[in-house]
């Protein structure tokens, strides 16, 4: 026959749960016996088959023994669908009631350590999935079992989260937040710094500007660099004076004659204030023909 669910981790009618990882199959596996109704104390009526565990879940199908008038009975309605619930039965070696291994709704601790004794095909299970009921040492089912002798209920302050805890995990998660936020902030303004310096860099090496207007460039290039950028492509390389003079052209003296100009004007201080570029491409220009000319020395 196909398998069923056997077991599941929802809490169960008796207000509990058990921990999937928690139970033990290897006895089980050597010896998988078929109930009906959890009646341990009578022959089995069959065995299991294809027992497979996973995410939580613990699956099995179950091969009823036609042999034995129950088992051919049970089996048949079980065919029919007239029954198609399991549950199992366990020992319970160790339980639980920190706090992560409890569910809102559950009304006692977790089960975190079993023993899978049997398993039996029932007709009204505890939850929709699949049901549990507790065995003693010798592996029989417990018969008139008071619960709270073996689980007691959990007080309240079990059932409800330490507040103080979790309003300090709330402000651990915002004092993580904006570390990562001034971080990401951090790694944002290096880029634009880093970029900057880039673009300045290449200009400075294709004579667009001087180097010692590095910085200020640099500081532009990071507040605004498309505006920077397209300020540096529109400016022409920079030739030095002495490579105009031996490539036979004279922009100097044209460029020296303005700076004169500018300077008889008082524009000089405007120029340097508003152009620091141009002016200090006009000031080589004047210091070049001055010293072409023999009148000035550095």
């Amino acid at each position: 026959m196909k398998p069923i669910t056997i077991h599941t981790e929802d809490i169960n009618t008796y207000g509990f749960w058990i921990l999937t990882d928690g139970i033990n199959t290897a006895r089980f596996k050597k010896n998988p016996v078929l109930f009906y109704n959890h009646y341990t104390w009578s022959m089995p009526i069959g065995k299991w088959e294809e027992l497979k565990i996973e995410q939580g879940n613990i699956t099995a199908a179950p091969k009823f023994d036609t042999n034995d008038e129950q088992g051919k009975i049970v089996g048949r309605k079980f065919e029919d669908g007239y029954l198609n619930a399991a549950s199992i039965g366990i020992r319970t070696i160790e339980t639980s009631d920190d706090p992560r291994h409890l569910k809102p709704g559950q009304t006692r601790p977790t089960v975190t350590k079993c023993e899978l004794i049997e398993v039996s095909v029932v007709a009204i299970p505890a939850n929709a999935q699949a049901t549990v009921v507790l065995c003693d040492e010798s592996g029989q089912a417990i018969t008139n079992l008071n619960i709270d002798d073996i689980f007691k209920p959990l007080s309240i302050k079990e059932m409800t989260p330490d507040i103080t805890q979790l309003q300090l995990k709330i402000q651990q998660l915002e004092a993580d937040k904006q570390q990562l936020e001034q971080e990401k902030q951090q790694q944002a303004v290096a880029a634009k710094k880093q970029n900057a310096e880039t673009l300045v860099d290449a200009a400075i090496g294709s004579n667009k500007i001087l180097a010692s207007l590095r910085d200020s460039y640099v500081r532009l290039a990071t507040q605004d660099y498309e505006a920077t950028k397209s300020i540096i492509d529109g400016t022409k390389p920079y030739k030095p004076v002495s490579e105009q003079l031996k490539q036979g052209s004279s922009p100097t003296k044209t460029d020296a004659d303005l700076y004169d100009k500018l300077d008889k004007e008082g524009g000089l201080a405007k120029l340097k204030a508003e152009n620091p570029t141009e002016f200090e491409r006009l000031l080589e220009a004047k210091k070049e023909v001055v010293k072409a000319s023999g009148k000035f020395s550095e």
